[in-house]
């Protein structure tokens, strides 16, 4: 069995992990006696890949590196009649063991069982919890995260700011995340917290797995504990959705609070949409892919405009012209404006200075710094009443609109060589820009008008596997 995979994720290289599942089990006959080169045959139902192996002089067989799924299992042998073992659900990170009992048959027979989910998974002692396609798409999501869902496992706590979460009682940060088996977190290298970079869309996951405690070796790296996503990929059928989540101020009771205190509602709106594709790559006259090329697709974006309200101090018309004449304390006492090219010592205690106070508290115009005289042209004049009629704090008021536009793309591309070889690439980039309100409408505008705010995302998995013999 040969296997690579190659895992990158914008800021670090890492070691290669699995997103796979494996499924093995025990052929014996109707007393219990093993049964040796059997045939078994794996089909995926949604894409028809098979992979086969025999069993081993045990009577034992393995078949590594499935993608998370629903499965036929075939056993077939010489003499016995043959046993199909339909609708084998694999999660992602799953060892599942599945037996056949084979019966002795004078001519070719076949018999039909449907798969139960094992009550325990006895082939791993991993503590863990899937959450599979349908819980994703049916829960409530506020902000459309899937990966929110890991908090409802237990031993899970969510941190904030994009960290990875605390899990069995592990510290901030010390957790993983990985898509497809690559990685999705910086190192430390953000405020000292590993932070994911990149998340998927709902509809373009899978399930995801989140393992809390007696983790395998594998991910022996990691302090606290690991969600393991896996994304979606084409079938033979054609399918996609999509979808728009509306939030809009007009729809909204205004907060309770500022309806007593008489203020109208705060207009706001966010609009999250897109939608997913997949299915066989069909090239008319060119290629047909069915039952072996397979593609997904999945866009979404998601704009938000908010009403951003600024308050701040500027200076009145006379301090710009070096008027402090009626520069005064909050509590109303005068403030005295020295000259520093005064300084001196004081001829009653030489081990102080004192300086000379600037005549009616006024700086001459040619004692100003044009630095200062031209930096008070970015300033606005104050326009609404101060705060405190001294200080003339929070002497200027003004709301404008912050927009924010995110997006964000998954792309998989998968391909079944031959019965032994297959691979699958994934490419997922993000982008989004969030304009902050420019409250003196300048490039001097301070706090809340730092200018635009722009970041990029880059994650992908690609994925080879190749069988030179099925033992």
């Amino acid at each position: 069995m040969f296997r690579f995979l190659i895992g990158f994720a914008v800021t670090l290289s890492i070691l290669a992990q699995t997103p796979t599942g494996v499924i093995q089990g025990v052929v014996a006959d109707s007393s219990s006696a093993v049964v040796p080169n059997a045939r078994i045959v794996v089909a995926n139902v949604s894409t028809n890949e098979a992979r086969e192996t025999t069993t081993d002089a045990t009577g034992r067989y393995v078949i590594p590196y499935l993608l998370p799924g629903t499965y036929t299992i075939t056993a077939e042998a010489s003499g016995f009649r043959v046993v199909r073992s339909e609708n084998v659900k694999l999660d992602v990170g799953q060892n599942r063991s599945i037996n056949f009992s084979l019966e002795i048959a004078a001519v070719t027979q076949e018999v039909r069982v449907e798969a139960a989910p094992p009550p325990v998974d006895l082939n791993n002692a991993t503590v863990s919890q899937i959450m599979e396609n349908k819980r994703i798409l049916d829960l409530p999501l506020n902000g459309r995260s899937a990966f929110s869902l890991a908090n409802l496992a237990p031993g899970v706590n969510p941190t904030g700011g994009g960290a990875t979460p605390h899990i069995s009682g592990s510290q901030t940060s010390t957790s993983e995340v990985q898509i497809d088996g690559t990685t999705t977190v910086t190192a430390g290298v953000i405020g000292g917290m590993n932070r994911r970079v990149y998340e998927p869309q709902v509809d373009a996951v899978e399930e995801f797995s989140v393992q809390v405690n007696g983790l395998t070796a594998e991910f022996g790296r990691f302090a606290g504990g690991v969600i393991n996503a896996v994304t979606k990929s084409g079938t033979n059928a054609i399918h996609g959705s999509a979808y728009d989540f509306l939030r809009n101020s007009k729809l909204d009771a205004n907060n309770f609070f500022a309806n007593r205190a008489g203020r109208p509602r705060g207009p706001f709106k966010r609009n999250q949409w897109g939608g997913v594709v997949g299915g066989p790559v069909f090239l008319p006259k060119l290629y047909n892919g069915r039952d072996r090329t397979f593609f997904f697709f999945g866009f979404e974006g998601t704009n938000a405009r908010s009403q951003s309200v600024y308050t701040g101090t500027v200076p009145i018309a006379p301090w710009r012209s070096g008027d402090f004449s009626d520069l005064r304390t909050a509590g109303g006492a005068p403030i005295t404006i020295f000259d520093p090219l005064t300084g001196r010592p004081d001829p009653a205690n030489p081990a102080r200075f004192i300086r000379d106070p600037f005549t009616g508290n006024r700086v001459p115009q040619n004692r100003l710094d044009p630095v200062a005289v031209n930096a008070m042209k970015y300033y606005p004049a104050p326009n609404a009443a101060a705060a405190n009629p001294y200080t003339n704090a929070n002497n200027y008021v003004v709301s404008g609109a912050t927009p924010s536009d995110s997006y964000r793309t998954d792309t998989r591309l998968d391909h079944n060589w031959t019965s032994k070889w297959r691979m699958f690439a994934r490419v997922s980039v993000a982008w989004s820009k969030s304009t902050p309100l420019n409250a003196f409408n300048n490039d001097a505008t301070p706090t809340d008008g730092s200018g635009p705010n722009e970041s990029r995302a880059r994650s992908a998995t690609l994925d080879h596997v190749f069988t030179f013999s099925p033992t």
